[in-house]
């Protein structure tokens, strides 16, 4: 690989976290021997592998620190999950102080790379008004692509837009299709949505039995806590009416 002089922003970076230049780390990283920082030794693909070792703590002690230093080195030789991971780690907080304003740049420079979930994520900044002002137009603009692409996060987060008309015309029509697409790939935010709109009965799909099947699925596949606490609510409610 050719070789790259580290610009300025990685000079700092790296020196923030105390591991500046081309230092020898020897150290196991489950089956393989890290010998150098240098990804024009051992490719931005390795690096950002080495990465999530660290972050994972995969045969290796969980080390924010280190997983952060080779995400930095993968994304100087332009890795596109490395840059996304460096956002999520500016977003949590995981090594370096929380700072969402970076997390975004970050995002940004991974979106422009082609990473998908680098996308999402900008398009979450926008929804939340993380790090960068709310603006659900933006969002939309961010998230339309990827839904038509397939991406089930995506289409789950403009479903929700076009149901409650932000950034976007309200069309519950385009918001059903949305999610039934989601669902389709066993993403279950998705599926929870989808459920809770069959369980309305303001809705002109009211199905309280479907809305309870898709509802549970979704539990037994995995939701994030603060939804999964609000569909078990809502199941239990669901499920209340069925046995009368």
């Amino acid at each position: 690989m050719k070789t790259q002089r580290k610009t300025g922003w990685m000079v700092a970076a790296l020196a923030a976290l105390g591991v500046a230049g081309n230092v020898v780390a020897a150290e196991s990283a489950g089956p393989a021997t890290i010998e150098t920082t240098d990804t024009e030794r051992i490719g931005a693909d390795r690096a950002f592998a080495f990465g999530l070792t660290y972050e994972n703590g995969t045969a290796v002690p969980r080390d924010y620190t280190k997983a952060l230093y080779w995400y930095l080195l993968a994304a100087e030789d332009g890795h596109a999950e490395a840059m996304n991971r460096l956002g999520i780690f500016n977003a949590m907080g995981y090594g370096v102080p929380q700072d969402y304003s970076v997390a975004v740049e970050w995002y940004r420079r991974g979106a422009e790379k082609g990473s998908a979930s680098a996308m999402n994520n900008i398009a979450t900044a926008y929804f939340n008004g993380l790090g960068v002002p709310r603006d659900y137009v933006l969002a939309a603009r961010w998230l339309e692509p990827l839904a038509k692409a397939g991406d089930p996060r995506a289409q789950n987060k403009l479903a929700l837009l076009y149901q409650h008309g932000l950034g976007v015309p309200k069309d519950d029509e385009a918001a059903f299709e949305l999610l039934t697409h989601a669902t389709a790939q066993q993403y279950a935010p998705a599926m929870a949505n989808l459920g809770a709109i069959y369980a309305d009965p303001k809705s002109s799909r009211h199905d309280e039995r479907r809305g309870a099947e898709l509802i549970e699925a979704a539990l037994a596949l995995g939701l994030p806590e603060g939804m999964r606490q609000v569909m078990t609510n809502e199941l239990g409610t669901v499920q209340a009416k069925l046995v009368r």
